[in-house]
């Protein structure tokens, strides 16, 4: 049977379309969607706006108002590239710290050695839905009276000491694009947790006159989440995998929209967020059994989950132990149906676009991950039989 699983996925059901169909004629869909969500995630409040990147830029233009003397975010060296145009686009300047091998995220024992007086935030990607370190974070943070920006694009039900991710920072930013935790087929939601009431304020003028899609666009928009919802099934990803339709583009535009989230997005949201919980319970039984069984070997290292980490398996990196073995699990998992992904081929500094907006620099262990990661699926299409091929393939890999 041709059958191939796609790299990321989310399972998008009749019920999520009829949901939007449904609510068309009701105006307050965006404004119950973002009390809902602000409530799962034990938010003070929220605003639903186009993409994370959108809500990030948004964040940041909040924080820089409140302390315009700060002008350096500090952001993982190895991370999503809209991280760092977000900073520019705020007006601001990155500064990198370099991540653990241990975690992927960013490396708390060199962070002290980052953050000085001109640090307005530090941007805390949980990468692969793992948290980061959050009491050693709020240690440095709480040290040098900087803020601290919870980027939850790829760990949306994670939690922290029993905490929601996304409620432990000043503000924090969501992804709902396609391949996330849950979807709108795009869009964002910037999150308020501890934040002061000048940067409420602040995010409320910030947010006021952003405009709704127009309608042409949101049909082109619902058109596309439609064709995904069928595309995504591995009976016809097989044929989609083998057009050359440029899925490992890694370019991305500082000129990106940012506007509100459209109303029948946020539909279809609310409809999705009921599932939430359940489908990351999925990830996680996947996840967590793709790491009993692969721990130990030798040619791969797999992420270390923190004490008091509850991580939700957006995806299960592994670091091969040379790019010559990296490409040879990608091409075995693919021919055996099975696709992966090699994430970001590049460190942040070593993109050519992001030149001269990203400073160079001496991050090794960024480099070396981007030369050996894999992040193998976990969602919901993946079978149990799907789950053994992988296993069996990083066995039979020989150094």
């Amino acid at each position: 049977m041709l059958r191939k699983t796609p790299p990321i996925a989310f399972p998008i059901e009749l019920r999520d379309i009829l949901g939007i169909i449904k609510r068309l004629d009701y105006s307050d869909s965006l404004t119950e969607f973002e009390r809902c969500f602000a409530n799962a995630f034990d938010l003070d409040d929220c605003f639903a706006v186009s993409s994370g990147k959108s809500a990030l830029t948004l964040a940041l233009m909040a924080l820089k108002d409140s302390a315009p003397n700060r002008t350096e975010v500090i952001i993982p060296a190895y991370t999503c590239p809209t991280v760092a145009l977000s900073v520019v686009r705020a007006g601001l300047k990155v500064k990198l710290c370099d991540i653990s091998i241990d975690t992927l995220n960013i490396d708390i024992s060199l962070l002290n050695q980052v953050v000085d007086e001109n640090t307005l935030c530090i941007i805390a990607v949980h990468a692969f839905g793992f948290p980061c370190d959050m009491d050693s974070i709020y240690k440095i943070i709480n040290d040098n009276g900087c803020y601290l920006v919870e980027d939850v694009a790829q760990s949306a039900g994670a939690k922290w000491n029993g905490h929601e991710i996304g409620s432990l920072g000043h503000l924090s930013c969501f992804s709902l694009g396609r391949g996330k935790s849950f979807t709108t087929y795009e869009g964002g939601v910037l999150g308020i947790g501890n934040a002061s009431e000048s940067i409420k304020k602040s995010l409320k003028s910030l947010s006021a006159p952003l405009k709704s899609p127009s309608i042409s666009y949101s049909l082109r928009i619902l058109f596309q989440l439609t064709c995904m919802s069928y595309l995504q099934n591995p009976h016809a990803w097989w044929l989609i995998s083998k057009l050359p339709l440029g899925f490992d583009n890694q370019y991305h535009s500082i000129d990106f929209p940012i506007r509100r989230l459209g109303k029948w997005q946020a539909s279809l949201g609310l409809s999705v967020l009921q599932r939430l919980d359940s489908i990351n319970a999925i990830r996680i039984k996947n996840g967590m059994y793709l790491t009993q069984q692969l721990q130990n070997m030798e040619n791969i290292a797999i992420p270390k989950t923190l004490d008091g980490a509850e991580p939700v398996y957006l995806r299960l990196p592994i670091i091969a132990k040379s790019r010559q073995i990296r490409e040879e699990i990608y091409h075995k998992l693919n021919y055996v149906g099975i696709g992966v992904s090699r994430m970001y081929t590049n460190p942040l500094h070593r993109y050519d676009y992001l030149k001269d907006i990203v400073p160079d620099g001496n991050y090794p262990i960024a480099e070396y991950v981007a030369d050996r990661i894999l992040a193998l699926p976990t969602h919901p299409l993946m079978r149990e039989r799907d789950l053994q091929k992988i296993v069996e393939v990083l066995r039979s890999i020989k150094e």
